[in-house]
Parts: structure tokens; sequence; C-alpha cells
């Protein structure tokens, strides 16, 4: 599980992109990180605003591929700059990206996997994004990607569309988390720090491009 974070590229030129097209939006232009704790809200949602207005939606196209390598099954990731550029992702993919940005601007990420389904196989089949809060309590923000393509604009303004989005972003990931755990299943809880301490670094598009 811990090799998800090589999907999480900090160092990628398309999180420049996604911050700078945030701040061209006019809805925020100040990124700090933990600096100003005040302000961490709006920068996760500067992110989210910045997507959604570059039209990221939910696609799942990763069935999964039969059992192999131990006996467990496996499916595709799209890397970030694939998400960006096909305008698509799936809950995985979704995580990733957000990751890669949230991680640049200095926030503790962490991917999430749960088990959402009614499947008996003892393994998770849903993917959310973990934002460490500014606060000293362990606190989290959890993201659920997949619902960015759900906004409703009709009589709104996109800012306040993507806002009420935001918002079901968080209350889905909390009722997911719930999910999960009455499932039987504890969500594993991915420190994208951690796994670069042990060693999993972003993959390099070097690599990627002789696939």
């Amino acid at each position: 599980d811990e090799f998800l974070a090589g999907f999480v590229n900090e160092n990628s030129p398309l999180v420049d992109t996604v911050l700078q097209y945030g701040k061209d939006s006019g809805f925020y232009n100040s990124y700090n990180g933990y600096s100003e704790p005040k302000s961490f809200w709006n920068q996760l949602f500067s992110v989210w605003f910045s997507l959604q207005k570059r039209g990221i939606t939910y696609s799942n196209i990763a069935s999964l591929a039969p059992p192999s390598f131990g006996g467990m099954p496996s499916q595709y990731i799209r890397f970030m700059d694939e998400s960006i550029l096909r305008q698509q992702a799936n809950c995985i993919d979704g995580t990733v990206l957000l990751a890669s940005v949230y991680k640049r601007l200095g926030f503790r990420v962490a991917i999430v996997l749960l088990k959402t389904s009614n499947s008996n196989l003892p393994i998770p089949d849903h993917a959310i994004l973990a934002v460490k809060s500014p606060l000293n309590d362990g606190s989290h923000a959890f993201i659920d990607s997949t619902v960015m393509g759900s906004a409703q604009f009709a009589g709104k303004t996109f800012q306040s569309a993507s806002w009420d989005n935001f918002n079901l972003s968080l209350h889905q990931a909390s009722a997911g988390m719930e999910k999960s755990r009455n499932s039987g299943f504890t969500p594993k809880i991915i420190y994208v720090d951690d796994a670069r301490q042990n060693g999993i670094q972003p993959i390099p598009i070097l690599a990627r491009s002789a696939r």
C-alpha cells in the first residue's frame, strides 16, 4: 500500500500550473502552508476550485485486473498529468492529484484506503485524501475527490457552487470512513512524508514515458 505514495508527485511542473490557475481565478492568491492557520481551509478550497475550473470530473476506467503476485488484484492508476490533461479521474487518481498539490504547499497529506462496498473481499475499494489540520489535536480534513464533477451550478455563481461541492466532498469522505469502519475494515492511512522517509520517491516522468 505504501508504494501508492510513488504516484504523488509534488515536484511536477503541473503543480505550479494548478496553483497559478488558482491565483488567476481571483479567489485566493496567497499560498503559505501551515504558516497561517486561519488560511488552511481557503488554501484547500482554492486548489479544489482551480481543478474544478479546469473541468476535472469523475471517470472510472480502472476495473480490477485478475489476481496475481500473491493473489492480490490490481488496477491502473492515472498519474496527475494524465488526470489534468484528460480532465478525468477516479477516486485514487483524484486523491494522488490533490495530494501532489497539497504536499507542495507543505501540508502533511495521506492516502486513505477504505472499503465501502458490500463485497466479501477483505480489500479496500475506495480512496480519499487526508490533510492534517493546523490544530494540535491530530485532526484531519478528509476529502473525497469523486464528487468534483457533480457541482450544481443552477442559480449560483461558480465559486458558490464549487464551495458547496467542496463541502459535499468533506461530508462524503467522513461518511466513507464511517462506512468502512462499520464494515469491519479499518481505514489504511498512508502518509506520504513517511513513505518518502522509507525511500519511496515520486515515479520519474522519464520512466513513465517508456511504458
